[in-house]
Formats: structure tokens, C-alpha cells, sequence
């Protein structure tokens, strides 16, 4: 995030000084920002999650909180750990999870970043995470570009034409939620596809896979960088998970929200009614919006507090900010996301 400042100090008269009020600095966007939505959340970035002897991984922990850990005890099926993947080569490694049912009663999300390496097993590529139960019934189930939702009786809708996980040979995010309603998928944060209609969704009895279907028959090969399962989500909460996500593994190509180029200008003159302005600056990332928000503080590298109703381009200096730095930070928007 680039902070774009433009700072003056208010020349101070017989007006006395308002006591500041120390700002709280927003913490960084992670999946934890989820809250309750978030069901499981591996990481290989973080090693201290990633158990491995000889670089044969036996346990993948989960950093969501629900101990929904990925195991595999057989050193024969183990996957192997780059630092930064768990890299599954051999169509007999795979490592699997307890997620127990009723988790998803109407809905799943699966993002994962990935990369692919060819047709998998058999010209089957699995998708990197499934949740099924002999491939149905199934709320997360799919295979190169097939997307399976699973009925209480064994039926199964199958829909081509969603990221042909086979062509994924350079990281990619890929997003798909699941519902009875609605099939859905983003690629690298652009929609890939949508299916609308009722669909015999039903949660499984308890378990996911980490790198093959349920039948083993079909197969992933390659790299898993990460995975976040959640309930469906908002169309921010979507945005924000997969920009942290293309940012985090410098996903080439991927969309982003504006960039900073050069900072806002602040004009005017520093005293009790008059006004200061303040350009949007430079941007890319061609933001569609822009917004501002004044603030001050006690001191010129102090902690800020935003001042209310502060938020046009322009603001006329009161008595209250006697003696007080003037700040105002300027947000652009695109279809992707805000900075600051």
C-alpha cells in the first residue's frame, strides 16, 4: 500500500491546542479477515505448517483454527515440500483431511493456488482440493474442465468448460464456489464461468483430498502453494481474497487495484477559514472512483485521527485544528479493489 501524504501545519493563534486522539493502524488482509467463513486454510509459505522428514510431507496444518489438518501417514504417498509447495510428482501421493459434515449445508468456496504440470494421471488432472465421497455425492469435486455436484442418491451434474486445470502450467488462483443453485469459478480474478439452476447439492460425510478424487483413479500433479475453503462468499470478500493471494505469489497477469504513481498535491493556505485542496495524484490500474479523507494529528509524523465529515477534495481549516498537521489521504478504486 503506498500512503499518499500531503501535510501542512495550521498557523497557531489564540486558539488553544485540542487534544489528539492516537489512531489505530488497520491490520493487513489475510484470510483471517474471513472470520466464520473461513473452514481451512493451508499455507505453504509458512513452513512452521508443513511437517517433513527428508522433504516427505506427513501433515499440513490448518491455520484457519478448525484443526482440519491434511495428513498422510504412508511415507510411500507422502508429497514433497519445495519451502514454498507441497509438489505432488507421483500419481500415488496424495494427503487427505477431516471435515466433518454439515460444515457446508448450502454452499462451498475452494480458492487454491497452483500449478499444473501436464495431463495428470490417466489425461485426468484432479483439481488440487476435492470434497467427496466416492466422487458423489459431493459438494467439491472436479477434473480438468469438468465441475461435479452430487445428489443425496448418487446423481451428478457435470458441467464442461470451467479452467481446464491441464493448461494450468504457470501459478494460477482459482476460485469456484459450489451451491444448489449456482455453480460459479474466477480465474486469476477474472469470472471464468457460471451455471445457474437446481443442482442435487449435498455435503459429504467427512472428508477432503488433498491432490486426487476419491476414486484415485483421477489425479493431480504439480505444485500447491495454498488453499482457503470457505462458505460462499461476498463479492468483496471474493475480491479481497483473491487480490491477497495473486499479490502473495506474484501471479503473473492477475488483476490488481490502482497503483500509486505520484502522490496527491495539497494546495492552499494553512489557516483557520481557509480552504485546502487536494489532487487525486497519479494512478494505475485505471481506478474508476476516488475518494479522500482529512485527518490530523499533534505532531508531523504522529498518529492521526480522521476528521469527521472530511471526506471531499476540498476542507476549510477550523479553529480546532490550531496548532495540529493536516493530512488528507486520497483512495482510487477500480472493479478490483481500493488502495490508499
Amino acid at each position: 500500500w503506498i500512503s499518499a501524504i500531503a501535510i501542512v501545519v495550521v498557523l497557531v493563534s489564540q486558539f488553544s491546542i485540542v487534544p489528539a486522539q492516537r489512531a489505530q493502524a488497520a491490520a493487513p488482509w489475510t484470510p483471517s479477515s474471513l472470520g466464520g467463513s473461513l473452514a481451512l486454510w493451508l499455507d505453504a509459505s509458512d513452513a512452521t505448517t508443513v511437517t517433513s522428514s527428508g522433504g516427505l510431507v506427513s501433515e499440513w496444518r490448518d491455520k484457519s483454527g478448525n484443526v482440519r489438518h491434511a495428513v498422510q501417514p504412508n511415507t510411500n504417498s507422502q508429497p514433497t515440500f519445495t519451502g514454498s509447495a507441497v509438489s505432488i510428482s507421483d500419481n500415488n501421493r496424495s494427503m487427505t483431511g477431516a471435515m466433518a459434515a454439515g460444515t457446508f449445508p448450502t454452499s462451498i468456496q475452494v480458492t487454491v493456488v497452483f500449478t499444473a504440470s501436464g495431463s495428470g494421471r490417466n489425461g485426468y488432472q484432479s483439481h488440487p482440493f476435492t470434497r467427496t465421497s466416492n466422487n458423489y455425492p459431493t459438494p467439491y469435486d472436479g477434473y480438468n474442465d469438468t465441475l461435479l455436484v452430487g445428489g443425496p442418491t448418487g446423481a451428478c451434474v457435470g458441467f464442461g468448460g470451467y479452467a481446464d486445470i491441464r493448461n494450468r502450467t504457470t501459478r494460477t488462483v482459482l476460485s469456484t464456489s459450489m451451491s444448489a443453485t449456482k455453480v460459479e469459478q474466477y480465474l486469476n480474478g477474472t469470472l471464468q464461468k457460471t451455471d445457474s439452476g437446481n443442482y442435487p447439492y449435498q455435503d459429504v460425510p467427512s472428508i477432503f483430498y488433498v491432490g486426487t478424487r476419491a476414486d484415485r483413479y483421477t489425479h493431480f500433479t504439480g505444485e500447491i502453494n495454498e488453499i482457503v475453503v470457505t462458505n460462499e462468499l461476498s463479492s468483496t470478500d471474493r475480491t479481497s481474497l483473491n487480490s491477497y493471494l495473486g499479490a502473495k505469489w506474484a501471479v503473473s497477469g492477475f488483476p490488481s487495484p490502482p497503483t500509486n504513481s505520484a502522490v496527491p498535491v495539497l494546495t492552499g493556505t494553512a489557516r483557520t477559514g481557509q480552504s485546502l485542496s487536494a489532487t487525486t495524484g497519479s494512478w494505475t490500474g485505471s481506478p474508476t472512483s476516488y475518494s479522500y479523507q482529512w485527518q490530523r494529528s499533534i505532531t508531523s509524523g504522529g498518529s492521526l485521527v480522521d476528521i469527521a465529515a472530511a471526506t471531499s477534495n476540498t476542507y476549510v481549516v477550523s479553529e480546532f485544528d490550531v496548532g495540529y498537521f493536516i493530512k488528507v489521504s486520497v483512495s482510487a478504486t477500480n472493479g478490483i479493489g481500493t488502495s490508499s
